[in-house]
Order: C-alpha cells, then sequence, then structure tokens
C-alpha cells in the first residue's frame, strides 16, 4: 500500500503544480526526470505482488505455448484462450527469452518479463502525452499532465502490481487518437487495427472514425472520400497481415468467432466496474436480471444507443472532437454498459489529459483524478481478494462500492455535460 501512496502524492503534487504554476523554466528536464523516475520506481517494486493470479497465470501459459507450440498451433494447442494475436506476439518474444536463458516460469525474473511490456507503455504514454501537451500549453504543464499519469495510482497498480496489458491497449489508442487529430490518417488506421489485435475494446471508439469521415468528407469531399479509403485498406492490410501466422491451414473466420465468443463470455451487470450497475447493487448479477421490470441487457442496449448520440454531439461541439467523443465513449460504455470490468475505462485517463492541454481548462485533469480514486478503489479491492486467496467478487451490497459506483456516475454525467458546451474550433 505504501508505494500506492507514493504514486498517489506524486500524482496529486503535480496536479497542483499544473493548476497553479507559471513557470517555464527546465520543462524538458524536469519531463526526462519524471518519466525516468515512474520506469525505476515501476522496477523497484512490481516484486511486492506477482499479480492477479488469473491473469499472471494466463500470461505465463500463453508465452510458453506460443513459443514451444508456433504461433500457427497457438490457438488449438495452447487451452483457453480469450486474447486476440496481437498481445501474443508479445508473449511470444517473453517465452523465447525465457526458454533462451532458462528463466523459471515462478521466478521474480520472469514476473518481471511478463509485467516490463505494460511498465515500459505506462512510461511511453506519459512521454507522448507532454510531447503532445507542449504543443498546446507551455512546457511546465506538460511537464505535470506527463507526471500525473506517469505517477497515476490507478496506472500504476494495473501494470506494476497487477500485471494487465491495459497500459499497451492504451497506447495504441492514444497514439491512433493523435495520429487522426494530427490527420495522419493512414498511421491512425494502422494504429488502430493494432489496438483492436490487443483487444477487442478497441471497437468502442471506432465511432470516433465514423464521425471523423462525416466531417472530413463534409469540408474536403471527394479528397476525404479516398483518403477514407485508403486508409481503411491500410489498416485492413496490417490487421489481416499479423493474423497470418495463426491462420495458417484455417483462412480467418477464427479471428471472428475469438471476437465473438470473447464480447459474449462474462455475462453479467457488472464485474466490479464501479458503475450504474454497481450502483444498484447488481455487481455480479446476471445479465438477463432485471431492475424495474427491465433485464439488465436491455438497459445496455439502450445505453450504449444514448452513448453513441451523446458522443456524436460532443464530437461537432469541441475542437478537440476526436478525443473528447472518444473519451465520452470509453467512459459511458464503463458508466452504463453491461459486461464491464474494473479496468475498462483504463484509455480514458490519458485521454482526459490530452483534452485539458486541448482545451486549456481544468475540468479534465480533475475529473480523471476522480476517476482515478474510485476505479482505483475498486481495483486494489479485486487484486487483494485475488492474492489472499479469496473469491475476487466485490459484494453487491457493500456500501463503499454502492458510493463510488454512485460518484462515477455523478462525475459522468458532469463531464458529459461540460462536453457537450464546448466549442469547435476546427479538427
Amino acid at each position: 500500500m505504501i508505494f500506492e501512496i507514493m504514486a498517489t502524492v506524486i500524482s496529486v503534487a503535480a496536479l497542483v503544480y499544473f493548476l497553479k504554476t507559471e513557470n517555464n523554466k527546465k520543462a524538458g528536464t524536469y519531463a526526462v526526470i519524471i518519466l525516468a523516475a515512474a520506469f525505476l520506481f515501476r522496477i523497484a517494486t512490481f516484486w511486492v505482488i506477482k499479480g492477479y493470479e488469473t491473469d499472471i497465470s494466463c500470461f505465463t501459459g500463453w508465452a510458453d505455448s506460443a513459443y514451444k507450440l508456433g504461433l500457427s498451433r497457438f490457438y488449438a494447442g495452447a487451452g483457453f484462450v480469450d486474447y486476440p494475436p496481437g498481445y501474443i506476439y508479445v508473449l511470444y518474444i517473453t517465452g523465447f527469452i525465457a526458454d533462451v536463458f532458462n528463466i523459471d516460469t515462478a521466478s521474480v525474473l520472469y514476473n518481471f518479463l511478463i509485467k516490463l511490456p505494460s511498465m515500459i507503455a505506462d512510461v511511453l504514454t506519459a512521454a507522448i502525452i507532454y510531447k503532445f501537451a507542449k504543443t498546446k500549453i507551455a512546457e511546465n504543464k506538460a511537464a505535470a499532465l506527463c507526471a500525473i499519469y506517469a505517477f497515476n495510482p490507478f496506472v500504476y497498480l494495473t501494470s506494476a502490481l497487477w500485471g494487465q496489458v491495459d497500459s499497451v491497449f492504451s497506447l495504441l489508442i492514444i497514439i491512433a487518437l493523435i495520429m487522426l487529430y494530427n490527420k495522419k490518417h493512414i498511421i491512425s488506421a494502422c494504429m488502430y487495427a493494432l489496438a483492436l489485435l490487443v483487444k477487442p475494446q478497441a471497437l468502442v471508439i471506432f465511432p470516433v472514425y465514423i464521425f471523423y469521415i462525416i466531417y472530413f468528407v463534409k469540408n474536403e469531399g471527394l479528397k476525404a472520400v479516398k483518403t477514407a479509403v485508403l486508409s481503411a485498406i491500410s489498416g485492413a492490410a496490417v490487421f489481416f497481415v499479423l493474423l497470418i501466422p495463426f491462420s495458417v491451414g484455417r483462412g480467418f473466420s477464427w479471428i471472428f468467432e475469438l471476437y465473438y465468443n470473447t464480447l459474449s463470455s462474462y455475462p453479467y451487470a457488472t464485474l466490479n466496474a464501479p458503475n450504474f450497475y454497481g450502483m444498484i447493487g447488481a455487481n455480479g448479477m446476471g445479465i438477463e436480471d432485471t431492475f424495474l421490470g427491465i433485464s439488465y441487457s436491455v438497459w445496455s442496449f439502450g445505453f450504449i444507443l444514448l452513448i453513441c448520440v451523446l458522443s456524436a454531439f460532443v464530437y461537432f461541439k469541441n475542437s478537440g472532437g476526436v478525443f473528447a467523443s472518444g473519451n465520452v465513449l470509453i467512459a459511458g460504455m464503463y458508466i452504463l454498459a453491461a459486461k464491464m470490468h474494473e479496468r475498462y475505462i483504463f484509455p480514458m485517463f490519458a485521454i482526459l489529459l490530452i483534452l485539458t492541454a486541448i482545451s486549456k481548462k481544468k475540468y479534465p485533469a480533475v475529473i480523471g483524478t476522480v476517476f482515478s480514486i474510485t476505479t482505483f478503489a475498486a481495483c486494489a479491492k479485486v487484486l487483494v481478494l485475488s492474492i489472499t486467496g479469496k473469491n475476487p467478487w466485490i459484494g453487491a451490497n457493500e456500501l463503499w462500492f454502492i458510493i463510488i459506483s454512485a460518484i462515477n456516475v455523478v462525475i459522468f454525467i458532469v463531464m458529459t455535460y461540460l462536453m457537450l458546451k464546448g466549442e469547435r474550433n476546427g479538427q
């Protein structure tokens, strides 16, 4: 717990610095120190907790199977696998290194190899936030935003302690959105394809591309259509080329079955995510159970439609529409859609910091701080339950969980309202 407190103190100090200071001296040096300190902090503390047992066991087994079986036989021979191929490439490298250096899968060094990609992704995302933000705001404030992310306790917990790969997924999403914002369409499409290959949750931000194309075609006509088609083809090419090693002798249909099965799994209203369903005491309830006589699946479907509509309005109302609508989609699905895990809001934190730089307003960073506290509380509880050998489910009627769920619902409503008031000044 002391390490999470340390990360929290640093992150809050950076937030206060961002809110108050006007000094711009040595900002670049500060950013380098922040990034180095964040990485060293993770390396120095990752071993405190092996991680979330189920996830670490899966990644360990998949790394070993990917290397020893080969990619073409991986999905047929590795047993239970609910991840698409994107991260399996990373685990293949882990398995290769472990085999070459004869590293025991139960060792601390192997645990380090499992967690290392996510820890690196944390630092790279923080660096990207700094690089992007300094084009919009003073460098010292960009460095503060970098620190807020690098030492965000939820970000740190997820990668260095839990051992999950949300950091890698989030890094790809952030690059894809920044490239889209900067009109580097082909690169954006390719990065999005990579994100989709890492986690199917990338589908959540797909509407952003639809909104972008509508706006793009409206302003640039036929040229925009050609660019959109070329970008889509490029993204699809990256997606299917990277599937080839896994698809020898079986075609490509298996990937769609994998996505369908993954998205259809865990049929619960919510899985420890402090959201609308957590607020009404439905954590762990079946998706076909009812609230006010209506099944959670129907509630979820209606909310998803509402989120898509709201995100469209947000896109066309904000100069940072790519990020604002992406943020509403990610946060909205987390708060209102069913089947959400406690970590699925992860990419939102980097997006909010980027929005802080674009809008020159303080509320995105403050909202991100509140969400960080609530999601950290839920994730920390689940992780503690896991490492103590208990059933990793938060009780549906635990008052603290209902309270933080209600806070998240209120903060989401406030955030969406503020973003609907935005003013568009370009892409």
